[in-house]
């Protein structure tokens, strides 16, 4: 590096672990800021939007998702790729519990626009 700045050897090895974490940090944020899907880790299971599709998501869900930020989404080539966990995982988060066929008997006694409140909650609520 002292060849190259024309600054004096000691303080070319001095500054150059500063000019390299300066290069790292500006490159972090650049990839923060980016859209793009990076490079997905090796040692994971990943799905493609066609196989996510089989599991039960669909493309606009896996959008909404990835934008949201619930789910990282890797452009290893042409295809754009998921991990297998957060996509079941999101299959898990919108499953709905089924509403019980018959009311408890307290629900009966109630006043008419109560019932209809608690039978609007039991019919959409989600498992969290």
């Amino acid at each position: 590096m002292a060849e190259s700045s024309g600054l004096p050897a000691p303080l070319a090895s001095l500054l150059e672990p500063f000019a390299r974490r300066i290069a790292d940090i500006v490159l972090e944020r650049i990839a923060a800021k980016s859209n793009r899907p990076t490079d997905p880790p090796s040692s994971e299971v990943f799905v493609t939007r066609a196989q996510a599709r089989a599991l039960g998501v669909g493309t606009r869900a896996l959008l909404r998702a990835q934008r949201s930020g619930a789910i990282e989404a890797f452009r290893p080539g042409r295809e754009v790729v998921y991990r297998r966990s957060d996509v079941l995982a999101l299959v898990e988060r919108a499953k709905v519990v089924e509403a019980s066929p018959e009311p408890p008997a307290a629900v009966l006694r109630m006043d008419p626009f109560e019932r209809a409140m608690a039978h609007a909650e039991r019919r959409h609520r989600r498992v969290t």
